[in-house]
């Protein structure tokens, strides 16, 4: 089970033309989450979340391509490995490269198993 996360996102006139373009290369998440830096406010900076739950960390493929989709659109990738309280990390603006961490889940990632 996997939380992809993609941050940040500014203007709410992307988010339908975006989480079409991550269903459409990645598939259909079981659910998708937007988290809105300040929730009263529509337009303020967001985040989204897809999760699978029937997908593993190690059985996902494309790395690559989601790599090049962050860096592309210069967006941070967060990707949470419910199963085994780890994530992978891709950072557009840093190493661009996949960075694997040992982590403790955070509780809104963990409330979507």
């Amino acid at each position: 089970m996997i939380t992809i996360t993609f941050e940040p996102y500014e203007g709410a006139e992307y988010l339908e033309k975006f989480k079409h373009g991550i269903t459409r290369q990645f598939g259909q998440a079981d659910k998708v989450i937007v988290k809105y830096e300040d929730e009263s406010d529509a337009e303020s900076p967001y985040a989204l979340w897809f999760h699978y739950g029937s997908v593993k960390m190690e059985d996902f493929a494309l790395w690559e391509n989601l790599g090049g989709y962050a860096k592309l659109r210069q967006k941070y990738v967060i990707v949470y490995d419910h199963l085994n309280n780890k994530r992978k990390g891709f950072w557009y603006d840093e190493e661009l490269e996949w960075i694997e961490q040992d982590i403790e889940l955070p509780d809104a990632i963990k409330a979507l198993s």
